[in-house]
């Protein structure tokens, strides 16, 4: 137990931690506005070939035009707050949830991409985490009213862990 325990949960920079937050999410946001045509464009396709997967699951028929491109616009929007760092603790569990909703929206088409798994599974570890600690908005703000940087912690070392797990894994 002590070796694993000390293997994930050794301490890192929030630095580092914040540097695969810009990278993911510069990497999200490029992804979403490069498919944000073709991923409006998949409710045209036939009904029959809509095998909804992931948070897509509750609906049994293609959702609405108008909600696809909401959703849509929301992970644009999240992802580019989540790039800043701003405002983490609610744009964070934001950009990572419609992320994923648009992600397995396009999945729902037949359009399996282990690539877009992976992003779906970073996206949500670095959603929830505290990825923001460092080179964002509110590390700018925190540090404008007096407060000291992070330091070395175990609460950024386990989510990069967990990453590579990931990564490796897929």
């Amino acid at each position: 137990v002590g070796l694993v325990s000390r293997y994930w949960f050794a301490p890192a920079a929030a630095l580092r931690l914040a540097l695969v937050r810009i990278a993911v999410g510069l990497f999200a946001l490029w992804y979403l506005l490069a498919r944000h045509d073709l991923i409006g464009d998949l409710g045209d396709r036939d009904a029959a070939l809509f095998a909804p997967v992931g948070p897509v699951s509750v609906f049994e028929d293609p959702p609405s035009a108008p909600l696809v491109s909401g959703l849509t616009t929301i992970a644009i929007a999240s992802t580019i707050a989540f790039i800043l760092g701003a405002g983490h603790a609610v744009t964070g569990p934001v950009f990572a949830l419609s992320v994923l909703w648009v992600l397995a929206y396009k999945s729902s088409w037949g359009q399996l991409s282990h690539n877009v798994h992976l992003l779906a599974l970073h996206t949500t570890v670095l959603g929830f985490t505290r990825s923001a600690d460092a080179w964002s908005f509110d590390a700018w703000r925190r540090s404008r009213r007096g407060s000291a940087g992070p330091g070395d912690a175990w609460t950024y070392g386990w989510p990069l862990r967990l990453l590579w797990a990931l990564t490796v894994a897929t």
